[in-house]
């Protein structure tokens, strides 16, 4: 039933209504927006077990692959949203720097010393990508990287 709520919270989320009629079928409302993605229909009664879609021959069976499925995937990747958030942090004091300067370079020769601190303004962006691939397994793979300006 994973795809059914895979539908379901897309369809909610374009602002449309999914109401169950029995297991594995629903009625869905399209937004009349999105219409022109399901040959202008904006009422679709959609089946996700085989069986029920046998019983329900005016429903459609979404499985992958289906027509409904890609038209939200178009969607979906049509009106990818990013967001952009922000943190006010307080000055940061890095503990014991000298030290820390002194095991990093603990194979230089010669006297490390600090001469002088101030304060900066520092700008770090994080990038979180999170890619998932369903093919006979499922593969999620959470990927970061950071930049520091």
């Amino acid at each position: 039933m994973q795809l059914q709520q895979f539908v379901t919270e897309t369809v909610e989320n374009l602002g449309g209504m999914v109401m169950p009629v029995e297991y594995a079928l629903c009625d869905v409302l399209i937004p009349e927006t999105y219409a022109g993605y399901f040959q202008n229909k904006t009422e679709l009664k959609l089946a996700f077990d085989y069986e029920v879609a046998q019983e329900n021959p005016d429903s459609e069976f979404v499985t992958f692959g289906s027509y409904v499925l890609e038209q939200l995937l178009a969607i979906i990747h049509e009106k990818a949203k990013t967001a952009m958030r922000y943190a006010l942090i307080d000055r940061l004091e890095l503990g014991t720097p000298l030290k820390k300067i002194e095991a990093f370079l603990q194979d230089e020769h010669g006297k490390t010393a600090i001469e002088s601190e101030k304060p900066v303004l520092g700008v770090w962006t994080v990038f979180q990508y999170l890619t998932t691939i369903v093919a006979d397994e499922k593969t999620e793979h959470k990927d970061r990287s950071g930049l520091i300006c």
